[in-house]
């Protein structure tokens, strides 16, 4: 008699280990709301890092222009103030 209570306890706590792991990987597919809170701040951290890169490159790139376009008509007028024709 002893020794069939000790299989069914055996099997109890298999069993109870067994439902428990189940019951923990059932309960563990969805994502928490701090981490679903944390994720999206950072997307929106990078998002605002890479627009402010891109708006930074941007009148990087317009200042370059209106420097170049500066340089010519300096050149322009050097020649002429010297008198070539163009």
């Amino acid at each position: 008699m002893k020794s069939v209570f000790c299989i069914y306890s055996i099997l109890y706590i298999i069993e109870g280990i067994y439902l428990n792991t189940q019951l923990m990987l059932i309960q563990r597919h969805a994502f928490t709301l701090v981490e679903l809170i944390v994720a999206i701040t950072l997307i929106a951290i990078l998002g605002t890092i890479a627009f402010i890169s891109l708006v930074r490159s941007n009148a990087d790139a317009r200042d370059a222009i209106r420097l170049s376009d500066t340089k010519s008509l300096a050149r322009l007028v050097a020649l002429q103030i010297n008198g070539e024709k163009i």
